[in-house]
């Protein structure tokens, strides 16, 4: 029987106005503060996803029991509050986001397509498989989009490395900048707890993504990609955290801690979004 594919998210935001310096937190994936996936609720879900026993968020359907049935699934969920990440010096904030994760593979062959964090202009989900449900069919991005993709599987036609790489996607799921994650001593599918750390300098213009096996953050990034946010967004955008899935694996995949925290010297006024999505996609033959 197929597992579940599942992502365990707890979260944490920056917000509120600030005169100076900001680190105002919301914390949602607790047994204080559960996953709703309703209109009353902290969630905002699309596709497939739900929230099951225990509050887990499910980002595709936990009750299928052959592997053709999770073809071209997808679930999006997204926090039902927009973050405003525009500032007045630089049009843009600067912001930090540490989460853990683990991808474990039933079958090693078929991992799955991995996970990815994503900041996106608007409430729009795209298709399944490694457009991650952000993108369309043709891999172009529907709103404003950046993805930070942590990915096991190797996707040919989106020149994608290896299927073991982390990379930084825009515009379209072609990656701008990508390295493979042996490099950092890890394996994304190999079972293990994996730390990732995303921080934007608006300062600078400088985009950093870090990964470790422990909880040590390191000094240097494992990539740093210099862009400007505030030309690629112009409203509020949603911060998010993504799971692709082979429909012949089972894999069970969490992400355990996640907090965003923005900051600035500046008046500035955020408001909390953090989302997460899902996708499963047809094996290649």
């Amino acid at each position: 029987m197929m597992g579940t594919p599942t992502l365990l998210l707890l979260v944490l935001i920056g917000a509120g106005w600030c005169p100076n310096l900001v680190t105002y937190e919301v914390t949602l994936g607790t047994d204080a503060s559960p996953f709703l996936c309703n209109e009353e609720g902290s969630l905002w879900c699309a596709g497939d996803a739900n929230v099951g026993y225990k509050g887990v968020l499910h980002l595709t359907p936990n009750d299928r029991t052959k592997p053709q049935e999770y073809v071209e699934t997808a679930g999006m969920a997204l926090v039902s509050s927009p973050i405003d990440m525009r500032g007045y010096l630089y049009g843009w904030q600067s912001f930090r986001t540490h989460f853990t994760f683990k991808i474990e593979p039933i079958y090693s062959l078929v991992p799955g397509d991995g996970l990815a964090f994503v900041m996106i202009g608007s409430k729009e989900m795209g298709s399944a498989g490694g457009n991650l449900a952000v993108y369309n069919r043709s891999g172009w991005q529907i709103v404003q989009t950046v993805a930070i993709e942590f990915d096991t599987y190797q996707n040919t036609d989106l020149e994608d490395k290896n299927a073991n790489h982390v990379g930084v996607d825009f515009q379209t799921t072609r990656s701008n900048i990508s390295r493979d994650a042996s490099e950092g001593g890890i394996s994304l599918a190999g079972g293990e707890v994996i730390h990732a750390w995303i921080d934007y300098s608006a300062v600078d213009e400088q985009l950093e993504v870090r990964i470790r096996l422990d909880g040590r953050k390191p000094r240097d990034p494992f990539i740093s990609y210099s862009v400007a946010l505030s030309e690629i967004f112009s409203g509020p955008v949603a911060p998010t955290s993504q799971l692709q899935l082979q429909p012949t694996c089972r894999s069970r995949t969490r992400l355990q801690q996640s907090h965003l925290v923005n900051s600035a010297s500046e008046s500035c006024r955020l408001l909390p979004m953090v989302s997460t999505t899902s996708t499963e996609k047809p094996n290649p033959s």
